[in-house]
């Protein structure tokens, strides 16, 4: 079944490069509900309504065969470990898709929670291989600092080596990932988490931090972007990792991260286009109270799941319109949830 769905997912990659819209990655912004208070994110801060119900999820997944064709679900937040009935949203998936990988982007800081989950998950749906990005920005003090509360990165270690243990119970169908937001205060300790990521086996990805309006960012961030003294010292902490290859999870998530890597160096140095975008081609973004929109950058909202059938959704002549104005070079960022699933058809065949 992994190598049909995988076969699949290349066939999805060959019509995107012949110029036809299929979705193979999705990301569910579940809540806007946190539990930690981070310096470069206010979503906690939000009293968003009517957030998606899994009922209305498991409908669409039942009557949408674009969403029913999906390769990558990526659930987040918020804190997606806070949602109650979580469980009811990956039953959905499993029910009516042949995902490659579910993942989920914690914080880390509920172990115990995730642990549980992660374990019930893999128990209940055992054709299934699940994800998890576990957030880690900096060593002790300075990730209690930006993420504004103590303990954080205890638990966060507590976290990855309860899952490091699932992991040697069900092998490669989980995948475990730390990912490292670089800011002002923690660009020095990149260097320290990769090796904690090297030391606990598990993935590592960093990025920019980002001002990005969903995240109600724009103006908390201000005082935290590197210049360009500091950009040229990340710029050499990341030859490091290019050169070593410890990135990533699998021979193609090594690949594209590498690719990712390489345009960072210039992206930070000019912001601007380097691949084609394929945001509302091949992936979209979907927020807590339903709204289905091109990424995580742009503000655009195309239908809300609760009053419309997502085929609908995506084929919609606005959808249309700006997916055309998105393959044409209309905006650019360097955000991995969608420069990442843009880099694998992009880069294709020469992964």
């Amino acid at each position: 079944m992994a190598l049909i769905n995988k076969l699949r997912l290349l066939q999805d990659i060959i019509m995107l490069k012949l110029g036809y819209p299929r979705m193979f990655s999705i990301t569910i912004n579940m809540t806007d509900k946190c539990n930690l208070r981070c310096k470069m994110c206010n979503i906690w801060a939000r009293q968003t309504k009517n957030e998606i119900k899994a009922d209305v999820f498991e409908k669409q997944m039942k009557e949408s065969k674009t969403m029913q064709r999906v390769k990558l679900f990526n659930f987040a937040g918020g804190e997606p470990f806070l949602v109650k009935d979580l469980d009811k949203f990956v039953s959905a998936v499993a029910k009516h898709s042949k995902p490659i990988q579910v993942r989920f982007v914690t914080n880390g800081f509920l172990t115990n929670i995730i642990a549980e989950k992660m374990e019930e998950f893999l128990e209940e749906h055992k054709d299934m291989s699940l994800g998890v990005k576990i957030s880690l920005d900096g060593t002790e003090n300075t990730h209690d600092h930006i993420r504004g509360i103590k303990g954080s990165f205890a638990n966060v270690v507590k976290t990855i080596d309860k899952l490091n243990e699932l992991k040697e119970k069900y092998g490669n169908r989980l995948g475990i990932n730390i990912g490292f937001t670089v800011n002002k205060i923690n660009f020095r300790e990149v260097n320290d988490i990769y090796n904690l990521a090297m030391k606990k086996n598990v993935g590592f990805l960093f990025k920019p931090i980002m001002r990005i309006r969903k995240f109600s960012n724009e103006e908390s961030v201000g005082d935290l972007f590197l210049n360009q003294q500091e950009v040229d010292e990340l710029i050499a902490y990341n030859k490091r990792f290019l050169k070593e290859g410890k990135i990533g999870e699998g021979f193609m998530e090594k690949m594209v991260y590498k690719h990712f890597y390489r345009i960072m160096n210039k992206y930070m140095k000019e912001p601007r286009n380097y691949i084609t975008c394929y945001a509302l081609s091949g992936s979209c973004y979907v927020i807590p109270n339903g709204d289905v929109t091109s990424c995580l950058l742009l503000n655009d909202v195309f239908g809300n799941l609760n009053e419309r059938n997502f085929d609908e959704i995506w084929m919609d002549e606005r959808s249309v319109k700006r997916r055309k104005e998105i393959l044409n070079g209309g905006c650019h960022c360097l955000t991995p949830c969608d420069t990442i699933p843009s880099l694998m058809v992009d880069k294709f065949p020469f992964y």
